[in-house]
């Protein structure tokens, strides 16, 4: 996702967290990313870091954030494409987003989300990011 997005969007997370704010953290979290990121594998790095910032004030464990994310806020983020211009031309890079999110998950063995641990390889570049 984008960097630049996502450093700009933990601020959101502050404001906007709790189940019932969800909705609004995806809005302000996917426009603070539009800003500079047309594509959603850009700006959805944005709706990433705002929902992590939540999730920690929530005091929900790190190891559970990517698999909240998928569940809690990333179906409010597929509908709120929906509603933009050119959500049709969006559709291929959401999904590669949500794919490479889903890769990462599984590489660090957090995919379920209930582990207890989170995994660091002892190599982790760009050959094995990417």
């Amino acid at each position: 996702g984008g960097c630049g997005a996502s450093m700009r969007a933990a601020c959101i997370g502050l404001r906007f967290f709790g189940e019932a704010q969800r909705p609004v953290l995806v809005a302000y979290g996917i426009e603070s990313g539009r800003l500079t990121h047309a594509n959603p594998i850009g700006f959805l790095g944005a709706v990433v870091a705002a929902a992590f910032t939540a999730f920690a004030i929530e005091g929900v464990g790190p190891a559970r954030w990517g698999a909240r994310f998928l569940s809690h806020v990333l179906p409010h983020a597929k509908k709120y494409i929906q509603k933009l211009k050119d959500h049709d031309k969006m559709q291929d890079c959401t999904e590669a987003f949500v794919q490479k999110f889903e890769k990462y998950l599984r590489f660090r063995g957090i995919e379920s989300g209930d582990s207890k641990v989170i995994w660091w390889p002892r190599s982790y570049g760009v050959k094995e990011r990417d």
